[in-house]
């Protein structure tokens, strides 16, 4: 997953501080829509199963993903933000 870094203030620190953050890479999730979408089209022969295919296993996916977001932490003393 792609990393961003930005400052923002710290409720433990009391001052602002850089905090990293994992973000979900939409690029990556879109190529895996494609990927699913062909596989299932090359499987059936019939586009709508394959356009309902990829809208599943995309939506999988994301879910996965955005489940598994952690939020910024403050890189000087580690509390996450809420």
């Amino acid at each position: 997953m792609p990393t961003k870094f930005s400052m923002l203030d710290c409720d433990q620190c009391s001052k602002p501080t850089l905090h990293v953050e994992n973000v979900t890479n939409h690029v990556l999730q879109l190529m895996f829509t494609v990927l699913c979408a062909s596989g299932a089209f090359m499987l059936t022969g019939n586009l709508t199963v394959a356009g309902m295919a990829a809208f599943g296993w995309f939506a999988v996916v994301w879910c996965l993903l955005i489940g598994f977001q952690k939020p910024a932490a403050c890189t000087v003393c580690g509390k996450k933000r809420k």
